[in-house]
């Protein structure tokens, strides 16, 4: 079957890494047409070495302007009238609203991807709150509209999605990919230049507002209190300017002697395997990525409420408020301190909890199976 997958870009973002797994998976058995409003991207090269695949990029502009918006359609029109497949499956506001609008004109059906709770998109464009309130008000010209999580879909029913169309597919976790490798942690550990023995808590995720990584700073400074010899990791891209007021931040907060910036890591199943613990401090999430990867590898939690989260850790981890970095401290603590027996416990239960629930191939199917449903309708 001929499919449609599109998105903004393959910038680094738990999105864009869901969206290659799909093009990779759905490959093998059927015809992709990839479509990107810029080119470019972390993933970028990834996604351009799947076998088989078609990838056009609609602009070669950086950023989307409102004068862009008729030539980017008239482009995607054009395409899609060459490629004709069955179905479009788009991510995020930008392309959810190209894709609907597409689909109206050629009558192709399409699925909508909606990839997080409560985003409030004022925090990064005019462009892109316009286009997420577009994207509401299209949005009964979807077929299918797809929440990768529980929250997802209840901020969904009160942003005004039609209930009817809406289908929870949950993210998908590379079960051999992501696993634990103490030989690996220990290599990243020295990477680093922390100690095997030194209590290592890490935060891995995009250097962004959203993610609230001076939470994750204040809670260092209590922690230092309360753990002197505890060492923090921060994981992502900081070479942009949300990363260079954090590094100014953690100076400011005297954390420096503690923290480690190790940036963009390419090897993150060695980088989740070097933690003692994983932490998340977002705002806002759907079903965050870095944590269920890194539960994947056995690592416990603490994390902010949020999206689906407390779901997701049950027993392998502990949930805090939005912007508590005292409770947050507390409870990297406790954890910390527990019997040896119930933190190991807690590893078992993370793996355990991926493989149950958030495992690629699970992911895949279901996405398949929604796919040609919507074909057959």
């Amino acid at each position: 079957m001929k499919i449609c997958l599109a998105i903004p870009s393959m910038h680094l973002g738990g999105a864009e890494r869901q969206f290659l797994q799909i093009a990779l998976g759905l490959s093998k058995t059927d015809e992709i047409l990839v479509l990107l409003t810029r080119p470019g991207g972390d993933l970028y090269e990834s996604l351009l070495s799947i076998p088989g695949i078609k990838v056009v990029v609609l602009s070669n502009k950086k950023n989307l302007s409102i004068a862009q918006v008729p030539i980017l359609f008239s482009r995607m029109i054009l395409e899609l009238s060459h490629f004709k497949p069955k179905v479009i499956y788009s991510f995020l506001p930008t392309m959810n609203f190209f894709s609907l609008l597409s689909g109206f004109i050629t009558g192709i059906r399409v699925v909508i991807g909606i990839r997080a709770s409560n985003m409030n998109w004022k925090l990064y464009n005019k462009m892109q709150d316009l286009l997420s309130r577009f994207e509401v008000s299209l949005s009964s010209l979807a077929t299918k509209i797809i929440c990768n999580s529980q929250a997802g879909y209840n901020h969904c029913l009160k942003r005004g999605f039609p209930e009817d169309k809406l289908q929870i597919i949950f993210n998908g976790i590379n079960l051999d990919y992501f696993h634990f490798d103490e030989s690996a942690g220990n290599a990243m550990r020295s990477t680093w230049r922390i100690k095997n023995d030194v209590p290592l808590i890490g935060m891995a995720a995009r250097l962004d507002q959203i993610k609230a990584h001076d939470v994750f700073f204040r809670a260092i400074v209590k922690a230092k209190q309360l753990m002197p010899n505890s060492q923090y990791v921060c994981i992502g891209d900081d070479k942009t300017l949300y990363g260079h007021k954090m590094h100014k931040l953690s100076q400011e907060l005297f954390i420096h002697d503690c923290l480690t910036w190790a940036g963009k890591v390419q090897n993150m199943p060695a980088a989740y395997s070097a933690l003692t613990l994983h932490t998340l401090t977002s705002r806002s999430e759907g079903l965050p990525n870095t944590v269920a990867e890194s539960m994947a590898c056995g690592i416990p939690q603490v994390c902010t409420d949020v999206g689906d989260t407390a779901w997701l850790l049950e027993n392998s981890g502990d949930t805090i408020p939005v912007d508590a970095p005292d409770a947050l401290a507390k409870s990297w603590y406790a954890l910390l301190n527990e019997p040896e027996n119930l933190f190991k416990k807690r590893k078992i239960c993370s793996r355990n909890k991926i493989v149950q629930d958030v495992s690629l191939s699970v992911m895949l199917k279901c996405t398949r199976d929604m796919l040609y449903e919507v074909v057959n309708y």
